[in-house]
Parts: structure tokens; C-alpha cells; sequence
């Protein structure tokens, strides 16, 4: 294990590169440059950041540094000798003459190892840059771009997978919502069935999903849980809500956001976010309708003007689109935060928050092991204003609006901390 790398520790080597200077009367002229010091300062914060190899390595340098130190003391003290009783005025000049060259040689030493010091820290301040740096990106995504059809399709053949993985044999789906900037409601009952039976088409010998009878927020407790009429019958079971939701963003485009979800805990056990092309009321009926003659999916033509008018029709819209988003964490406190045991819930205050909440959610999950429970669209779905607080969460990540940034922050419930994480810029193109 690494030796202390104390204050103490540092200001000795502090102490012992000013001798450098002081000593210099004393020291054989030099031809390299004068070395900058000045990253010794930070010599603590690097050497957490150090290697296995680079920590050895420093630990040498710090004991032929403090060996130069010690032998630049008693070279000094050799010179200062003065003719006394017990020394000779010939014994002083011979150790004078021993303290100065003791003096050239240590310091010549000094010198070397402070170089030396200097050049372990630069490299492991670049690398350190090098990694923030990377770091700095790897929160960034891109997201896919899908037919309505293929993103319905994929996204439920991935969660279904996900839920046998996971060992969930039950999977309720209830509702397809449709949301936007100021809204989250149910679609028409014609459109769920269609979608029902396209999810029974995926799902096929499984029999994995099924619908839940009188499924809603538990009011008789402090928090929203979810119940239903039989749920004394699936005690021993683990059981998964899968999520459909269709969010309008303001370019135009649509995210079809899927979340399996565990019921009780509203954990996301898996997701997927992909902006659609075309969640007209057409695509809506192609993807859940079957030809009963070839049992394949058939294209039904539906008028805008005959769909149901709360199914969303896309409309050509102008200028840039969503393509995806940039999260600046200067001091990874997202990669930290993934660490500790808190499952994390995300609230939005910006002008489109469901789609900044889908795009945070989206990033933490594929790129963290972070714990995301999703009790805004429980609340949403299920709830009332009078619906209690999930309570399943024990920290929260915000996202708020800053002139023309949206800002990141974390907060505990336990102890109402809060941390600065960075900012999170949507990228339009």
C-alpha cells in the first residue's frame, strides 16, 4: 500500500526545493534550466490518481529526496565548522573542504530527483486530464431514428427478453399514453387494443403478458404503490408493468419511449428511447393490425381526418430536430454517484420536461449502473394531485434551466445534500 502521502511528507519536499536556490552559491554550475516547482503543490491530489508502478516510483524519489535533504543539512553543518578546542584549524579546512563537495554532489542529487518528481507528475496530471477528458464524452449519445413499426417491434422483443432475464415471468401492459409538453393521457381504446394484440403477436408462445385487472395507486398508505384486484394470487412473484409512451418534442419529431418497469419498486429494469418518423394514426394501425388471411401486419389507410383526435398526426415541422444530447461531468460525480446504494429518481423543470427526464434516464441507464426508479410516470399514469409521494427513491437527479443551459444536480433525501453535477445540452440538427 501506498506510504501516507501526508502534508508533513509534502512540505518536506517542499522545504527541500527551496534549497536549490539558496544553496546555489555552493553548487557546480548547472546547464539544465531552472525547474518549475510549481506542480509539487499538488503532489496529494495527483498520487490518488497514480498507478500501482507510479506510487512505488514516487515513493523513491521522495526518499533520495529526503537523503539529499539530510545530506545537504550535514554538508552545511560540516561547512560551518570553526576552529575550536577540539578542531584543529587543519581537521576544520579538511571538513569544510568535505562539506562543500558533500554539498555539490547532494545537491546535484536534489536536483535530479526534483526533475524527476516533476516529470512523474506531469505525466500523471496528463493522463489524468487525458481520462477527464474522455470521461467528459462519455455521457454523450446519439439516439436512433426508427420507423414507428420497427422501433414498436424491437423495443418490445428487447424488454420481453429482458424481463425472462430477469426472471420476470409476469408482464403487465394496461395503456399506451400519449404525451406531451403539458399532458400525459390514455390513447383511444381502439389504438390499446390494436397494440395489445401486436405485444401478444411478439410476445407468441411465452404468454408473458398479460392485463391486469382494476390496476392503481394504493391510497390507503403514505406512498403511491400500486395494486390490483388479484394481486394476493401473485405474492411470490415478480412481476413487471410494461410502460408505453409516446412524447411529443417540440421539433416535431416523437419519442417512443418503452420502460419495463418492476411493478412494486418502479425500478427500470430495461428501456428504450427512439425518435419515430411517423406516429400518425396510419403507422399506429399498421404495426397492431393483422391480415386474418396471411396473419402478417397489414397497412390499413386511415385519413388524418377520420383518425381519432387524440392520436397525434405528424405534421412536416421546420428546422432543427432532436438527434441526441451532451452531459458535461467535470468531476464524474454520475460515475460516483452509480456507485453508492441510493436507487435515484429524475425531475425535470425545463420547458420540455418529459423529453430532458427521457434523455437523462436514457444516458444514465446505457452508460452507468446507476438505479432509476420511474415514479414521475407512475405518477402520471396512475395518480391524482391528492396520489402520496413514491417514496421509492432515495435521491433525486434535477434537471433545471439556466439562461440557455440546463444544469444537473443530485440531491439525497436522507440528508437534503445537494451536489452541482454539470449541465446537459439536447442536440439539434
Amino acid at each position: 500500500m501506498l506510504k501516507e502521502i501526508s502534508k508533513y511528507s509534502l512540505r518536506s519536499i517542499a522545504f527541500s526545493c527551496l534549497f536549490t536556490s539558496m544553496l546555489s552559491s555552493y553548487a557546480a554550475p548547472q546547464k539544465e534550466a531552472p525547474i518549475d516547482l510549481s506542480i509539487i503543490k499538488q503532489l496529494n491530489e495527483l498520487a490518488l490518481n497514480m498507478e500501482a508502478t507510479q506510487r512505488v516510483n514516487l515513493l523513491k524519489i521522495e526518499a533520495r529526496i529526503e537523503q539529499a535533504e539530510s545530506d545537504i543539512q550535514s554538508a552545511q553543518f560540516m561547512i560551518d565548522t570553526v576552529v575550536s578546542t577540539f578542531n584543529t584549524k587543519a581537521d576544520v579546512a579538511a571538513k569544510n573542504r568535505r562539506g562543500k563537495h558533500l554539498l555539490e554532489e547532494a545537491t546535484i542529487r536534489l536536483s535530479e530527483s526534483q526533475r524527476e518528481l516533476v516529470a512523474l507528475l506531469t505525466l500523471v496530471q496528463a493522463e489524468r486530464d487525458a481520462e477527464q477528458a474522455k470521461a467528459a464524452t462519455q455521457l454523450d449519445f446519439t439516439l436512433k431514428t426508427n420507423t414507428y413499426k420497427k422501433a414498436f417491434t424491437e423495443a418490445t422483443e428487447a424488454l420481453l427478453d429482458a424481463a425472462r432475464t430477469n426472471s420476470y415471468k409476469t408482464v403487465f401492459f394496461e395503456q399506451i399514453y400519449l404525451s406531451d409538453g403539458d399532458d400525459t393521457q390514455v390513447a383511444p381504446s381502439e389504438i390499446r387494443n390494436k397494440v395489445y394484440d401486436r405485444l401478444v403477436e411478439i410476445d407468441g408462445t411465452h404468454f408473458a403478458i398479460s392485463v391486469p385487472q382494476g390496476l392503481k395507486i394504493d391510497q390507503s398508505g403514505d406512498s403511491a404503490n400500486l395494486t390490483f384486484d388479484n394481486i394476493a394470487d401473485y405474492e411470490e412473484d415478480k412481476i413487471a408493468l410494461l410502460a408505453i409512451e409516446l412524447i411529443e418534442e417540440q421539433s416535431g419529431k416523437s419519442l417512443l419511449y418503452f420502460r419495463l418497469l418492476d411493478l412494486h419498486t418502479h425500478e427500470i429494469i430495461a428501456h428504450r428511447l427512439t425518435i419515430v418518423t411517423d406516429t400518425d394514426a396510419l403507422m399506429v394501425s399498421e404495426i397492431a393490425t393483422v391480415d386474418e388471411a396471411t396473419e402478417q401486419p397489414a397497412t390499413v389507410e386511415i385519413r388524418a381526418e377520420d383518425a381519432p383526435k387524440d392520436v397525434p398526426i405528424e405534421t412536416s415541422a421546420p428546422g432543427p430536430q432532436l438527434t441526441g444530447v451532451k452531459i458535461r461531468d467535470g468531476n464524474m460525480w454520475i460515475d460516483k454517484l452509480a456507485q453508492q446504494s441510493y436507487k435515484f429518481e429524475v425531475a425535470s423543470t425545463t420547458q420540455q420536461p418529459l423529453v430532458t427526464s427521457a434523455l437523462l434516464i436514457h444516458t444514465i441507464i446505457e452508460k452507468t449502473s446507476m438505479k432509476i426508479v420511474d415514479s414521475d410516470f407512475i405518477l402520471r399514469a396512475y395518480g391524482s394531485e391528492d396520489t402520496p409521494s413514491a417514496k421509492q427513491a432515495g435521491a433525486l437527479l434535477m434537471i433545471s434551466e439556466a439562461d440557455e443551459t440546463l444544469t444537473l444536480s443530485a440531491r439525497s433525501y436522507s440528508n437534503d445534500r445537494t451536489i452541482e453535477i454539470g449541465t446537459m445540452t439536447p442536440i439539434y440538427e
